[in-house]
């Protein structure tokens, strides 16, 4: 197998790996609140809120996003109330991704969540 083709697959495990720890980050993460904090309303993730399912949606935009100089992973995530939402994983936040990336797709919200790089461990 050429050198490009492993590459591109070890990215690509690489970006799984920190979507879904990322992902599950935040799920464990949005259950921590101080006493006397309200917690979010449980809804499922494939709540419909516009035309499509949350899944739809995702499979839909993610590789326009992912194709967008410094977007480093897109994931299903829940806004600060509990509802679904996307979210974009980037190095910074710029004027520019802000541009390029809707506030909102098919009445779901799309939030950028700034990461900094993300890679393999110990810079292999």
């Amino acid at each position: 197998m050429p050198v490009e083709g492993r590459r591109r697959r070890v990215r690509l495990r690489i970006r799984t790996t920190a979507i879904l720890a990322l992902a599950l980050g935040d799920w464990a993460i949005a259950g921590c609140g101080s006493e006397g904090t309200k917690a979010p309303v449980e809804r499922p993730l494939t709540e419909v809120h516009g035309s499509m399912p949350i899944e739809e949606v995702l499979k839909e935009n993610a590789p326009g996003w992912m194709a967008l100089d410094g977007v480093v992973g897109v994931y299903q995530g829940r806004t600060e109330d509990g509802a679904p939402c996307l979210k974009v994983m980037v190095v910074k936040e710029t004027p520019e991704l802000h541009r390029k990336i809707p506030e909102q797709v098919h009445g779901y919200p799309v939030l950028l969540r700034e990461t900094g790089p993300i890679g393999p461990r110990g810079g292999r």
